[in-house]
């Protein structure tokens, strides 16, 4: 599994179409490019199709405009943030997993999942870019916070909890 995957630019592309075609162009250049993570993402949110639909209806488009403006240009350092995190969690011990950054749908900034290649980190680009930032670059996560996120998942594992 990739350690870190930057999946926004999927969502970006939404940028190239008129905003009336958002809603079909998603389910082509977004959902269909990263099923697994978006429907691990629609399980932990008790979301489905038929709300990404909706929530594409309701986006407006100067508030994605700011979105796409503000994270190309944190991206960069914000990934090299995570990147130092990512090798401290694998150093811990943990090694099957990986945090996907992604435009999600403004609900959670966090999602800690399981796919068939390990543990996924999901991180919705709204909560740390967006029009209200839930967590400031810095304080977005810090790494021993990820790193008891991810030895807890492992902790519950071991005990037979399968819940997140």
């Amino acid at each position: 599994m990739n350690k870190i995957k930057d999946l926004t630019g999927n969502f970006f592309n939404l940028l190239k179409y008129d905003q009336k075609d958002w809603k079909s162009e998603w389910y082509e250049q977004v959902y269909k490019r990263s099923p697994t993570i978006y429907d691990n993402y629609f399980f932990s949110e008790d979301l489905c199709i038929e709300d990404a639909s909706a929530f594409m209806t309701y986006l407006r488009r100067p508030d994605f405009d700011k979105l796409y403006r503000s994270w190309q240009k944190e991206k960069e350092a914000i990934l090299k943030e995570y990147f130092r995190t990512v090798g401290s969690i694998y150093k811990s011990g943990i090694k099957r997993f990986g945090v996907f950054f992604m435009v999600g749908f403004k609900k959670k900034t966090f999602n800690l999942t399981r796919t068939s290649k390990g543990k996924a980190l999901l991180v919705d680009i709204w909560g740390i870019r967006g029009e209200t930032y839930e967590k400031e670059r810095g304080k977005i996560l810090q790494m021993d916070e990820i790193t008891a996120l991810f030895k807890n998942d492992n902790q519950r594992v071991s005990e037979g909890d399968q819940t997140f």
